[in-house]
């Protein structure tokens, strides 16, 4: 998806150029530039393209960026190694159903694997996996994205050893924030047959402490030690590509793009139900908003809201050829959007070509278009206006 682009998806999808010795690639979006509110992200990515899966807010601009990595060596990030030859049951007589252990990460990068110490008494069947929560504060609150990869809990060795659980998509963290290693397991609960993770003997880790819940997931902090625990990241992490935007509204039927930054301009029909019917001409964007209006626009350009949610300030704008031309074909094409109607989308709104406001702004043909041929006999070229009203309707 090129920037600034208009888009009628709710589930739009996202491409960008490959890059040499990408292993995974690791994709945001954001509803502000600087993605401080980030909407949805996707780690492990093999392929430099992503649809995104749920839906985005109608009527609204977004902004995505990507980066890439490029090393398969695991780092690690956070770890309590001190080993105590003790630990804590998972899932024992008393209904224990999952153990804990928070962690402050210090980068910010997704983490892609976390090894516990672990072993088992007797025979113990099924799975256990490895979730990472966010903190309520001061307790477990939720999950953050998918589980782990399964371990056999049968596949445990009788003391205490190091088993690594992995994640397909890695999960995102932020450098400083509270979260909890949650060991999980869908085994029955058995006095004699179960898991035990193993703690160090003492608190020694600073930047978090054990935790663990009953049947209830009422989570508590309990009198124990710290669990032997090891968070890992891929590294060779590249920077993040360019910030792009683009708008999405479901019922658009026509927009103009700018291809090429300059005094003039030149600037795209663009219907996004026929991806191929796409003309390109030279113009002079002219309009009658005064300079107040220009400082609105450019406030409410900054909050990222769309022009056509102020119905008090209403704007003509037009397109002004005269000074320029366009091809027959383009004049056709902007006459059958006028002849049928349509609304029309203008992404950059300059004043005295000076102040550009890259915004999108959804407007109505009010008058025209009127085109000459630009010289006697030449039936090829065009020249004149077209008019559009700034519309209150989305």
């Amino acid at each position: 998806m090129a920037n600034q682009v208009l888009t009628t998806s709710l589930t739009p999808s996202l491409d960008w150029a490959d890059v040499s010795g990408a292993l995974e690639y690791w994709v945001q979006v954001a509803t502000d530039p600087r993605f401080r509110t980030i909407t949805q992200q996707k780690t492990g990515l093999a392929t430099s393209t992503h649809t995104i899966a749920s839906s985005l807010t109608d009527a609204k601009k977004y902004y995505w960026r990507f980066r890439t990595r490029t090393t398969a060596a695991y780092t690690t990030d956070q770890a309590q190694t001190t080993q105590g030859a003790v630990g804590v049951a998972l899932r024992d007589a008393a209904a224990r159903t999952g153990l804990a252990q928070s962690f402050k990460p210090t980068y910010s990068l997704p983490i892609a694997r976390i090894a516990l110490s672990l072993k088992k008494t007797l025979a113990p069947t099924g799975n256990i996996w490895v979730e990472i929560w966010t903190d309520s504060p001061g307790a477990p609150s939720a999950q953050l994205l998918a589980d782990s990869a399964v371990v056999n809990i049968a596949t445990l060795t009788t003391s205490f050893a190091s088993y690594n659980f992995d994640f397909t998509f890695p999960i995102p963290v932020v450098a400083g924030t509270t979260y909890y290693v949650v060991l999980q397991a869908d085994n029955a609960i058995d006095a004699a047959n179960y898991a035990t993770w193993e703690t160090s003997g003492s608190n020694n880790y600073s930047r978090g402490g054990p935790f663990q819940h009953d049947g209830s997931v009422a989570w508590t902090a309990p009198n124990t030690f710290d669990h032997v625990f090891n968070t890992q990241y891929q590294g060779g992490w590249g920077t993040w590509s360019p910030t792009w935007s683009f708008w999405v509204d479901s019922t658009a039927e026509a927009a103009f793009t700018p291809s090429v930054s300059n005094a003039v301009g030149r600037y795209s029909y663009i219907d996004p139900d026929e991806t191929t019917d796409t003309y390109t001409f030279a113009c002079n964007p002219k309009t009658k908003a005064d300079p107040v209006q220009m400082q609105k626009a450019f406030e409410r350009n900054l909050s990222g809201d769309l022009l056509s949610e102020f119905i008090a300030t209403r704007a003509l704008i037009k397109l002004d050829f005269n000074e320029t031309y366009i091809a027959l074909e383009q004049k056709t094409e902007i006459e059958r959007f006028a002849n049928k109607r349509k609304d029309v989308y203008l992404v950059v709104l300059s004043y005295n070509r000076q102040d550009v406001v890259e915004n999108i702004y959804k407007v109505a043909f009010t008058k025209g278009p009127t085109f000459e041929p630009l010289a006697h006999g030449r039936e090829d070229l065009f020249v004149g206006d077209v008019e559009h009203e700034e519309s209150a309707n989305t």
